[in-house]
């Protein structure tokens, strides 16, 4: 399966976090993430993979804690699955490097659109993997502080 721009994609969402904002601590356990990662993959057409909460309020967490918590995922899902499109859902280019090389990743799923870690360019750079640029208004620990916005489309559209 490819992802063509300006069609849909359809990913699904496994949080392998204590804190996330919806389904956070249920899939701690490999086992349980394999399990649910697998049942996402019967309807959605890809797989997006985090391991650090990026919800309003989060603490950083370091990156070998994330790798920790991903990188056995993913590649059981992807030896489970090998043709399924897996994403990682990380702003760190030292997680994203570990996804692609060990688990051979897709995507990335960057909501810190590069500048929470100014290596992610030079990572995505010398990949061959597609990049989900998102946007956030700060970083977790402040991003709900006083957001304001005049113009919030032509905003975004500007900023990315």
């Amino acid at each position: 399966m490819s992802i063509r721009a300006g069609e849909p994609f359809l990913l699904g969402i496994l949080n392998v976090t204590p804190d996330s904002f919806s389904d956070g601590g249920k899939y701690l356990s490999q086992t349980d993430a394999v399990r649910r990662g697998i049942e996402l993959l019967q309807s959605a057409q890809g797989l997006d993979i985090g391991g650090e909460s990026t919800r309003p309020g989060a603490e950083p967490i370091p990156a070998g804690e994330e790798r920790k918590r991903v990188i056995p995922v993913l590649q059981e899902i992807r030896k489970e699955m090998p043709h399924a499109v897996l994403s990682i859902d990380t702003y760190k280019a030292d997680v994203a490097l570990a996804a692609m090389e060990f688990a051979g990743v897709d995507v990335v799923n960057d909501v810190g659109a590069g500048n929470w870690d100014p290596a992610m360019w030079g990572v995505m750079k010398k990949s061959r993997v597609g990049y989900i640029c998102m946007h956030a208004s700060g970083r977790p620990k402040e991003m709900q502080v006083n957001p304001q916005y005049d113009h919030v489309v032509k905003e975004v559209r500007d900023f990315l």
